[in-house]
């Protein structure tokens, strides 16, 4: 990103607009003040500059006000009001609250010292007397300036930095703490994903909470253990997507090495057995494909993401017919009946979760069902379709074939939501009896979930 093309592209503000906005600023005060006779708490943003309210800087003092509120509510701290402007001379918030100034001031300072982007937050903390509360101890402030790291009253009295060179760096600031935040955000919820797919339950012939399906080597203690471990994969592969200088289609082979470390980690984790590798390819490269749309301000939303993904794996089923040996699911099932699984799945965009996966999850899930029943129904509806090479694998071709003739007439004659439920039940018990495990269907449901919780968090 070019930092200073971005600044600039807000608007500029001149001296006098910002004199105008402090003196605005001094009688929304007053008035809350005066209203409510009781501690107020005025929140703006240390932008300098002539550029005071480009989306970075909202972005973080929209998490900054979110922030006060959170710790306001965790300190049983009564709000009587709040409210926040977005104004072209920089955003501004204000809370009454019914505590001792002094109080808040501490809690205030512990958010300005150690949020990621505390260092910009200027968060004032005024008496029902009209008197600010300073630093205790410290005079106003012994806060550090951003460029030399010396006490900022020293750079500004000799005027160390150039007003560019401060937007500059503090635009810099924003940048690495948004797309920091980002990342956390997203691998939050890709973690989140697997184990809401784990805990989903019935799940036939599938680890769940009832029972560990056609699998004696592993549990759902396992696939917790599994996904704890992937946190750090998923968060460096979106952070590494976001700073990617290439073409989507370029970018696969730079990424697979980090889908190989945490194919170590999750075997490490699990002592040997492989629960996610699947999920390691698919939920990786939904992270990739969110953080190459958000490096390019693209508009973001699951068709983008999955055409994304697409382009990230172009050509990738040609492995298949270049592969000299059949260790895996895939290449057995592709080399023995023509079926291209998760890599013909990715190179097209993932069609199954596209046309089968989301609109059923939205349909059942608008519909006011709870996750765990909205996610076995999904599941079911992808395995009375997907050419899952897991049951091929471990089944058959034949399996695979039977399996969606029953399930789709059984799904095309509309059953209600209940009943679906319960023909998962039956088909668990077919399923263990006959060794039948749909594991590629599973992270198909787990990218849903996934899909489901970025498009739900607004990211």
């Amino acid at each position: 990103m070019d930092i200073d093309k971005y600044v600039e592209n807000s608007c500029r503000v001149s001296l006098m607009q910002m004199l105008e906005a402090r003196e605005k600023r001094a009688e929304r005060q007053a008035s809350l003040i005066d209203i409510y006779d009781k501690t107020l708490i005025s929140f703006t943003m240390n932008i300098p500059g002539e550029y005071k309210s480009y989306p970075l800087c909202a972005y973080a003092f929209q998490k900054g006000f979110g922030l006060i509120e959170d710790i306001l509510s965790m300190n049983h701290i009564e709000q009587h009001y709040s409210k926040k402007y977005l104004l072209p001379t920089g955003p501004e918030g204000y809370f009454i609250v019914d505590a001792e100034p002094e109080t808040v001031k501490q809690l205030t300072c512990d958010i300005e010292d150690a949020h990621p982007a505390g260092r910009l937050f200027d968060i004032d903390v005024i008496s029902n007397a009209g008197k600010k509360v300073s630093r205790s101890g410290e005079g106003e402030t012994t806060r550090e300036c951003i460029i030399g790291g010396k006490p900022v009253w020293e750079c500004s009295r000799s005027r160390n930095h150039s007003a560019l060179d401060l937007s500059r760096r503090t635009a810099e600031l924003l940048l690495d703490y948004y797309i920091e935040s980002i990342c956390d955000e997203v691998s939050s919820l890709a973690v989140r994903s697997l184990l809401y797919e784990v805990s989903v339950t019935p799940k036939p012939g599938l680890v769940d909470l009832k029972n560990n399906g056609s699998h004696s080597d592993m549990d759902v203690l396992t696939f917790i253990d599994s996904s704890s471990s992937l946190y750090t994969y998923f968060k460096s592969i979106t952070l590494k997507a976001f700073k990617y200088k290439g073409p989507p289609e370029k970018m696969l082979p730079e990424f697979r090495f980090l889908g190989q470390l945490a194919e170590a980690r999750m075997l490490r984790a699990t002592g040997g057995i492989n629960t996610h590798k699947g999920a390691i390819f698919s939920l990786g490269l939904i992270c990739m494909a969110f953080g190459i749309l958000k490096r390019d301000n693209a508009m973001v939303s699951i068709e983008k993401v999955l055409s994304t993904c697409g382009k990230i794996t172009s050509g990738i089923t040609n492995e298949l017919d270049e592969s000299k040996h059949d260790k895996s699911h895939g290449e057995r099932a592709y080399k023995t009946h023509g079926i291209k699984g998760v890599r013909g799945e990715a190179d097209a965009g993932f069609p199954s979760v596209v046309s089968i996966a989301v609109p059923v999850f939205n349909l059942y899930h608008e519909k006011g069902l709870n996750y765990n029943d909205t996610g076995v129904i999904t599941l079911m509806h992808l395995i009375s379709k997907v050419d899952d090479t897991n049951i091929v694998a471990r089944s058959g071709a034949q399996i695979l074939e039977d399996i969606h003739k029953e399930l789709s007439a059984f799904l095309n004659g509309s059953p209600a939501y209940k009943d679906i439920i319960k023909k998962a039940h039956e088909l668990d018990d077919i399923f263990i009896s006959e060794n039948i495990s749909p594991g590629g269907c599973a992270d198909l449901l787990a990218m849903a979930f996934f899909l489901h919780f970025l498009l739900k968090s607004g990211l």
